[in-house]
């Protein structure tokens, strides 16, 4: 990443989050306290409109206070062009497709609660999007072998030592039944 963005005053972008000791959370990160305010009043506009806490920390609040050490600067003081710069840092961040349009996401409702446009995203926020190759949601992983046959679940019984573990393989193969429902068969 030896790509400089720079925000409208001139400060480059916090291109790396600084590594964080075992047990601190992104709270840790250094936010002015006008976005700290402003963090805080999409929380409660959040809480409002009755959304769970742990939706609420983990969808808005994190996020949030990740995009605003990286803009290093007022969310209500950047410019499109600075938020332009901070979805090219989405782009080209190391988080995994789900959590780079979370920060997408995110970024947009803030602007539209901020701004009090509703369902419609302000200007500001026009240009946040995915580039055109990251578009398309991660297919998800097969598995290396699917287990066809009876005689290939055989096999596979014949490895556990207990009757239990046995046991469950055997009623979830003849039942189709989910882990679940045979994990709490007694």
């Amino acid at each position: 990443m030896d790509m400089v963005l720079k925000n409208s005053k001139g400060k480059k972008l916090n291109i790396k989050i600084p590594p964080l000791k075992l047990g601190e959370g992104i709270e840790k990160l250094p936010v002015s306290k006008r976005n700290e305010a402003l963090i805080n009043e999409i929380l409660n506009f959040l809480r409002f409109e009755n959304s769970s806490e742990s939706n609420i920390h983990d969808k808005y609040r994190s996020p949030l206070r990740v995009l605003a050490y990286v803009l290093n600067m007022d969310f209500d003081k950047a410019k499109r062009e600075d938020i332009k710069k901070l979805n090219d840092w989405i782009n080209i961040s190391h988080y995994g497709w789900y959590r780079r349009e979370n920060l997408r996401l995110t970024l947009k409702k803030a602007y539209r609660i901020w701004n009090k446009t509703g369902d419609h995203n302000p200007e500001i926020v026009w240009d946040v999007k995915a580039p055109k190759n990251d578009r398309n949601k991660p297919k998800p992983k097969k598995p290396r072998h699917m287990i066809k046959t009876n005689d290939e679940v055989d096999k596979v019984i014949l490895e556990f030592m207990n009757n239990r573990d046995k046991f469950y393989v055997a009623l979830a193969w003849n039942t189709a039944g989910r882990c679940i429902e045979v994990r709490n068969c007694k």
